[in-house]
């Protein structure tokens, strides 16, 4: 399958549910992107292709919610032609990184709001303030500078362990 066609916030996009594809011909910047969120949970992500303005090429946007919207349903709406922009309205772009805190030298693997994504930009202000997120370094509670809304893992310095986690 390679995903349904559909608009968010007046952006057209490739909705992809739990493994669905796109056409190994589809014109994809950053496609190994595809697997930056493999491990995590299925039911609070969701990926859709974003297109913009062709021949450029398409990119990988990666929608995490962090409210309880139950994604099966909505793939289901998605695939009944009924999803409408109001479905998104937990959703927010998200970009997987690792930082390290400037205090003490944690590595923090985590997901933040990708900021410089366009996708679902409309209500902004409201999305922002609904967001729970994690603003400091689990081990020493230095400010991190980024809007993180999941951790998978973090490191402190010290012992060269990992701690599994989330937000």
């Amino acid at each position: 399958m390679n995903g349904y066609e559909i608009k968010i916030d007046g952006t057209s996009v490739t909705y992809l549910p739990p493994g669905a594809e796109p056409a190994d011909s589809a014109n994809i910047y950053g496609r190994e992107r595809l697997r930056l969120i493999d491990d995590m949970d299925p039911a609070r992500t969701r990926q859709v292709i974003e297109h913009w303005h062709r021949p450029m090429p398409s990119i990988v946007a990666h929608l995490f919610w962090t409210d309880d919207t139950d994604l099966e349903q909505l793939d289901l709406k998605v695939a009944a032609g009924q999803v409408t922009d109001r479905d998104f309205f937990g959703a927010i772009p998200v970009e997987r990184m690792d930082i390290k805190c400037r205090r003490c030298g944690t590595h923090i693997d985590l997901l933040k709001w990708q900021l410089t994504n366009p996708l679902l930009k409309s209500d902004f202000i409201e999305r922002d303030k609904r967001q729970n997120y994690l603003k400091e370094c689990p081990h020493c509670g230095n400010d991190i500078h980024a809007k993180a809304v999941y951790v998978f893992s973090w490191t402190p310095p010290e012992d060269g362990g990992t701690v599994r986690g989330s937000v």
